[in-house]
């Protein structure tokens, strides 16, 4: 349990060094060094299951190019490791028994969980503080265990419906093919420009009214800021009904754009299709997101830049309320809104002029693009918006792409409260 547990650990702290949700603590400012003291830890702690021989115990406690600081602070944690390596040395178990209680609550200030861990096996806890650090590792480690067997679930769901879906459209199962629209594409266009005007108008009046403390923006706080975006945005869909305006039916339109439910059946289907879609799809997905992380990495690109700012918001805030309103948000705003917008105006206008693929392929690069993780989000988001435009070519209708798109962002956020939530 305690391996597992350091292990979960290990690896949330090395993606929150990655987002730079780890803020400096203690005195050890550098995030690297701290990474360091981390990894001395878990093969210090754990050593005997290493087999670790003497030049390996002479890397790890080795100085390097560190400040004044951070040499000072190594002193007493390399006793620590060195005692943890060498338990039969006496001299280092007495030098690390001598150690003080500041110097002891320094490690962990400085190194949160780790500096717990390195302690809890250095005996230098309470009784008290030994039980309630076993059953904190046991509970964290339940919840890796579901954590893993949902996850081991949705990856076999995955790849029976990749495969079922696969052999259904390369058999002619299942076709793509857009129905003719029912009045004029241009139409599609002019909601389409008109939405990204009303955005950018709503962008505007946001930032303005953040930047002002009057009183109503006060008594608003957060939560209510947040509640009147999520129906500024809402609002956006009535520009849909703009084709009323030159006499088109309410019913062309929504033909046009995939609002329609196609019968119950129809309906139905398009209700387990959205979900099961998206898992299926996360398998090429995944292929593709590790090669472009690999490239990332490889050019040294910092990753966190590609990160989605309303995540540090979202993890940082103790309001129930605005965090409450940020998933709906997520959920079930933008994936209702966006669908009508992209999949439903803008791709119907690109059908009307280009073929399906490079319909696809422009729908989803601009749908990328206006979205605030910058360059670094343009490939996943892009592949994203492809699977969402071959929902919406296969199933007439956007209520598969809505469900697809909320299970995406939904995932993403369950992802990031696993990694980082408390």
């Amino acid at each position: 349990t305690q391996a597992m547990t350091m292990f979960v650990k290990s690896v949330q702290s090395s993606v929150h060094e990655v987002v730079k949700l780890d803020e400096p603590l203690g005195g050890v400012s550098s995030p690297a060094y701290r990474d360091s003291l981390r990894k001395k830890i878990v093969l210090g702690t754990y050593f005997d299951l290493l087999q670790a021989t003497e030049p390996m115990l002479e890397r790890l406690t080795a100085d390097s190019a560190r400040t004044a600081e951070e040499i000072e602070f190594d002193a007493g944690f390399r006793t620590v490791v060195a005692s943890l390596l060498r338990p039969e040395d006496a001299t280092l178990a007495y030098e690390r028994q001598s150690l003080a209680t500041a110097q002891w609550g320094q490690f962990e200030q400085s190194l949160g969980w780790f500096g717990k861990l390195l302690r809890f096996k250095a005996g230098s806890l309470t009784p008290e503080d030994t039980t309630k650090f076993e059953e904190e590792n046991h509970t964290r480690f339940g919840k890796f265990l579901s954590g893993l067997t949902t996850f081991a679930t949705i990856l076999s769901v995955g790849v029976i419906g990749f495969l079922i879906y696969s052999f259904r459209f390369f058999t002619g199962r299942s076709r793509f093919a857009l129905d003719p629209p029912s009045m004029s594409p241009n139409f599609c266009l002019e909601i389409f420009c008109l939405y990204l005007l009303a955005m950018l108008g709503l962008s505007f009046v946001f930032r303005l009214a953040a930047g002002m403390r009057t009183e109503i923006v006060e008594r608003l706080g957060g939560p209510g800021m947040l509640m009147l975006n999520c129906i500024g945005i809402l609002s956006t869909v009535l520009i849909v009904f703009w084709p009323r305006l030159w006499g088109v039916s309410v019913r062309s339109t929504f033909s046009t754009i995939g609002l329609t439910f196609g019968g119950v059946g129809r309906f139905f289907g398009n209700l387990v299709i959205g979900p099961t879609f998206y898992i299926s799809a996360w398998i090429p997905l995944l292929a593709v997101l590790i090669v472009y992380s690999i490239i990332i990495q490889w050019f040294g690109i910092d990753m966190s830049k590609g990160a989605h700012p309303v995540i540090p918001i979202l993890l940082s805030s103790e309001d129930k309320e605005a965090r409450f309103f940020i998933i709906f948000l997520a959920v079930v705003v933008a994936p209702f809104v966006e669908e009508i917008m992209f999949r439903g105006a803008f791709y119907s206008w690109l059908r009307s002029r280009m073929g399906r693929l490079s319909s696809m392929l422009v729908c989803s690069i601009v749908f990328a693009s206006i979205h605030p993780q910058g360059l670094l989000g343009l490939v996943p988001l892009t592949c994203v918006s492809m699977v969402l435009c071959m929902l919406r070519e296969w199933r007439q209708s956007l209520v598969a792409p809505m469900l697809a798109h909320a299970c995406f962002n939904a995932g993403t956020l369950s992802m990031v409260f696993l990694m980082f939530g408390d």
